[in-house]
């Protein structure tokens, strides 16, 4: 057995048991990405090309995304140590 086979065997195993974790941390990551790309795009945030109005309303969205982001690194965190504690309690 490969290291290759170990790893994917324990991925699989802890898949199921982290998968809050793992999509918590995906799905918080992907929606601030997205925000990141549009906001940090300088054609985007060019008043000149694109209506002002709709440039400023990408910085809400933006923020609310980080907000997102650090809201949900605490609860998987905070949910991750109570089942590690859990498991070895």
């Amino acid at each position: 057995m490969t290291f290759f086979d170990i790893s994917r065997k324990m991925l699989k195993a802890g898949f199921y048991k982290y998968r809050l974790y793992f999509l918590c941390n995906l799905s918080a990551t992907v929606l601030f990405c997205c925000f990141a790309v549009i906001s940090t795009n300088r054609t985007f945030m060019n008043a000149s090309i694109v209506n002002s109005s709709i440039s400023n309303n990408i910085y809400l969205p933006f923020f609310l995304s980080a907000v997102f982001l650090v809201f949900f690194f605490l609860f998987r965190v905070r949910h991750f140590w109570h089942q590690e504690n859990r498991n070895t309690a």
